[in-house]
């Protein structure tokens, strides 16, 4: 990455990039003060544990279904069909799952304990229920951390 000044604005130059020009800090202060900027950061906080949540309960149903309904009639009955249907689905919902997880790690918004028990939160069947409802106590937080800051 090569950084270069001039007049007072940032360019980035990535060797993909033929160049990005950032606003000066003079200007991201006033956006911060007035709130615009802070606004954005919050409703792209929500909106990425808005879909960590929608993942996590999808995840847990999938895992729900292919564990307690798709193995049984596997094993017992001898269907093996269910779980052809269902692992490839739970299969989907778990990279869904991994990815937006750690989408939501590197964007600060979860320490390193927390995202470690929310990753195992997918390995155990019915977790993510409880996961999701962690993370709504988390999106119901945002909002007073917000105006602490």
């Amino acid at each position: 990455m090569l950084w270069q000044e001039s007049s007072g604005y940032r360019q980035e130059r990535h060797s993909w990039i033929a160049g990005r020009i950032r606003y000066p800090a003079s200007a991201r202060l006033l956006r911060a003060i007035s709130g615009q900027a802070m606004d954005n950061e919050f409703k792209l906080d929500i909106s990425l544990l808005s879909r960590l949540k929608l993942a996590s309960i999808i995840e847990a149903s999938t895992l729900a279904l292919l564990v307690c309904v798709a193995v049984p009639l596997r094993h017992l009955w001898g269907w093996p069909t269910g779980v052809r249907a269902m692992g490839p689905v739970h299969g989907l919902a778990f990279l869904f799952y991994g990815w937006t997880l750690l989408q939501a790690a590197g964007a600060g918004l979860w320490q390193r304990r927390q995202t470690a028990l929310l990753a195992a939160s997918a390995f155990v069947p019915f977790a993510g229920f409880f996961a999701s409802r962690h993370i709504q106590r988390r999106i119901e937080a945002l909002p007073r951390e917000s105006s602490a800051r």
